[in-house]
């Protein structure tokens, strides 16, 4: 079988007879079609790949492709050195990538105004599915970081909260504020909508809400202030409170893997071309230790994945 992949994988392509006829002692004809797409593919990837200068991310020193004597040795300073830099659940943290400061993050953002809601085609599933898995037909207090247009807010505000619940969005942008506050004037003294300077703390008093959630802004974020927010939205939540993610995530397979990888790429060009967000692992980067994953999902549309995480509040050590 190694023998095959590293014939198809030759430039020019070319598999000796000797090594097809060996193939076909072991394997059924589905079996063969089914292993050739599967080694052209990630060929086509790893082409991909290197054409984007896009790096690894250290998982190929984590396992030992090819048995053979003392290799997996080999490789076990390298596991330790390593081990650092991986999430607590077992997965690799993400390389710290160039993002959008929180100034060019603001002034995109008031350029796109009214047109995110257009990017509703992909983004409209994963924020359904959200709702579907994290009560908030039982939030009395919610806090959404990243509310752009007001879309989500409206939504929940109108047919998914108790009438008593209290909502308050934050965002960076002082277009998206205008835009907010009009959008959900009409519901009073229930929503309060405000403008941050950037700053991933909040005024907020800990344990003031019960839901914290974001939907296509953590993928902005560079990988420490990801994990500052995290730890903010910690704070601000209710012993029994719900931390509610959505992002951009990796396609697995076909059309989403293709287009997951083009637009990593791109990010990693400019990131302002696709307005800053990039594919995360949003579920990995949860310290085990401070939530538990509820719900973890991945859904796609039109090619796009998004991955859809409900986590409940653990205590931490000073409350335990």
């Amino acid at each position: 079988m190694l023998r095959y992949a590293d014939a198809m994988t030759r430039t020019p392509v070319w598999v000796p007879d000797d090594v097809f006829e060996a193939l076909k002692t072991l394997d059924t004809d589905r079996q063969i079609l089914e292993v050739t797409v599967a080694i052209a593919w990630e060929n086509y990837h790893a082409r991909v790949n290197h054409a984007l200068d896009l790096e690894a991310e250290g998982v190929a020193e984590r396992v030992c492709l090819v048995p053979g004597e003392g290799n997996c040795l080999r490789l076990l300073p390298a596991m330790c050195e390593r081990e650092k830099h991986w999430g607590a659940r077992g997965v690799p943290m993400p390389l710290e990538v160039r993002v959008l400061t929180h100034e060019q993050a603001r002034a995109f953002y008031d350029w796109m105004g009214a047109k995110q809601d257009w990017q509703a085609f992909y983004e409209e599933r994963a924020t359904r599915d959200l709702i579907t898995h994290a009560a908030f037909e039982t939030a009395q207090t919610v806090f959404e970081f990243g509310c752009g247009t007001g879309a989500l807010a409206e939504g929940l505000l109108a047919s998914h909260l108790p009438p008593e619940a209290r909502y308050v969005a934050v965002d960076n942008s002082t277009i998206m504020i205008r835009l907010a506050q009009a959008r959900l004037a009409h519901f009073g003294s229930r929503v309060t909508v405000e403008r941050t300077d950037g700053s991933l703390q909040f005024e907020a008093a800990s344990g003031s809400y019960d839901r914290f959630v974001s939907t296509y802004v953590v993928d902005l974020l560079s990988t420490s202030d990801i994990a500052v927010l995290l730890s903010e939205a910690h704070r601000l939540l209710t012993p029994e409170g719900y931390l509610c993610l959505v992002s951009l995530t990796h396609g697995t397979q076909g059309i989403s893997c293709l287009v997951t990888t083009l637009w990593t790429g791109i990010h990693r060009l400019q990131p302002s071309l696709v307005g800053g967000c990039r594919p995360l692992e949003l579920h990995a980067l949860l310290p085990a230790t401070c939530w538990h994953l509820e719900y973890v999902n991945t859904v796609t549309a039109f090619g796009i994945p998004s991955e859809i995480v409900v986590a409940k509040r653990q205590p931490d050590a000073r409350e335990a």
